[in-house]
């Protein structure tokens, strides 16, 4: 499975780009490591080791992958804190005379020049799925910070970028905590899986995380009591097991079988990582779709029962 995660966005209209203006817009944005002072940098990156393509058609040009790569001087404040208070207080020794404001600032941006130099580089990949049939956005990522900057430099790659977030349907917390209390809540297609996260309605930070249990029984049931359920590990139907969340994302996705990608012995490297995109891709979508209808089902459902 190409994905671990999967954030989703939606145009909030129609929204199109052919594989060539694609392929310039990224073209002047590609990644490269940090610079003189800079702390991080992202571009986007080569979509596998073997090949020299930055945007990968998928389906008849009805989708495309796209690679980031973000660099980072790893620089923990607490270094730069210490290493400007080793010399503020040799010099402050050595003159009898407190280093002063100004001079405290120009004494810290010496130190923190000097560090940079010195930094260890950090680099982290997100891959981005374009797909223009479904007209939806689909990042490798739960950070929300991550998906932001992917979703900025694509949107200074290509002039526009009118999405917003999936998660803006509103939380699922309440259908989330409904199939848990009883599968039989569960849309057609989905079922529980064996993950569960509880949060404390009191107290977002007091959680309970659950791990490769059996979720249908009476004391799982009864620790909802006082706690709603924010992530929930599902089956959707043939395609994937995942955990929901109660933003609409899914976390530590793994296909239900495994992909048969044939022998690898003598294989085009791009025919076989061809292979697994186009597979994670229709995975993906079938799920989305099973996704969006059955919570479209239980939202309709929990209206009526409220009228």
């Amino acid at each position: 499975m190409l994905f671990k995660n999967l954030t989703a966005y939606r145009f909030t209209k129609p929204w199109r780009i052919s594989l060539g203006d694609l392929e310039a817009g990224v073209a002047q944005k590609p990644s490269r490591d940090c610079q003189f002072q800079e702390l991080e940098f992202i571009g986007f990156d080569y979509v596998h080791e073997h090949t020299r393509l930055r945007v990968w058609p998928i389906q008849n040009e009805k989708a495309f992958l796209l690679k980031l790569t973000q660099a980072k001087r790893l620089l923990p404040p607490a270094v730069l804190k210490e290493e400007a208070r080793k010399i503020i207080s040799q010099k402050e020794k050595a003159t009898g005379e407190p280093v002063k404001g100004p001079e405290r600032k120009e004494i810290i941006s010496q130190v923190k020049d000097d560090l940079l130099q010195k930094a260890f580089h950090k680099k982290s990949a997100i891959q981005m799925v374009v797909h223009l049939e479904n007209q939806e956005i689909w990042i490798d990522q739960v950070s929300e910070k991550k998906c932001e900057m992917a979703l900025g430099l694509l949107r200074k790659a290509t002039g526009s970028l009118p999405v917003e977030p999936i998660s803006n349907s509103g939380e699922i917390v309440e259908q989330l905590s409904s199939w848990l209390l009883n599968e039989d809540n569960c849309p057609d297609g989905i079922s529980v899986g064996d993950a569960a996260k509880l949060v404390d309605t009191t107290d977002a930070k007091a959680h309970i995380n659950i791990k490769r249990q059996d979720l249908n029984t009476d004391e799982i049931r009864a620790l909802l009591d006082d706690r709603c359920v924010v992530s929930l590990g599902i089956e959707i139907g043939d395609q994937l097991v995942a955990e929901l969340t109660n933003l609409r994302g899914l976390k530590s996705i793994k296909p239900k079988e495994a992909f048969d990608l044939g022998s690898n012995e003598g294989d085009d490297p791009n025919s076989a990582f061809d292979a697994l995109v186009y597979l994670s891709v229709e995975e993906i979508a079938a799920a989305r779709h099973k996704l969006k209808g059955g919570l479209l089902e239980a939202t309709q459902s929990n209206e009526e029962a409220v009228a």
